[in-house]
């Protein structure tokens, strides 16, 4: 049968002292570190799970720009097109694919295609209220 003294149970409170206060160390120091790195990220905006309409392709373009701290002749550069494909693209106009494509390459973003049928009574509503927004 083992004798346990005062001085074993001690050592035995220490330990498990000591072992805590490591990990209060190591939490804090993930804590720490994940809020820098937060800091340095710009933070991106939540983008629309889907775009029905050309003019949700640009709001999501701008939306990832400005995140990006990126003005438009910095994203034009970035993608190797001219600063007048930016407007036309963050505005919902025309443009080719191949542009599109350089952009979004260049803000690190991809497109991806999935089946879809006519747009929902919502999505068709918040367009048009965009569209009253402009007209105002």
């Amino acid at each position: 049968m083992p004798i346990y003294n005062a001085s074993h149970s001690l050592q035995k409170v220490q330990f498990f002292a000591e072992m805590q206060a490591i990990a209060d160390d190591r939490k804090t120091a993930i804590a720490s570190y994940s809020l820098q790195k937060s800091k340095l990220q710009p933070k991106l905006q939540a983008m629309p799970d889907t775009a029905s309409f050309p003019e949700d392709i640009g709001l999501i373009l701008k939306e990832q720009r400005e995140a990006k701290g990126l003005s438009k002749t910095e994203l034009a550069a970035l993608s190797n097109r001219v600063r007048e494909v930016i407007y036309r693209l963050e505005a919902g106009q025309e443009s080719t694919v191949s542009s599109l494509m350089a952009v979004v390459r260049a803000l690190g973003l991809r497109i991806r295609f999935e089946r879809a049928g006519m747009p929902t009574m919502e999505e068709l509503a918040e367009r048009f209220a965009r569209d009253d927004d402009d007209a105002a």
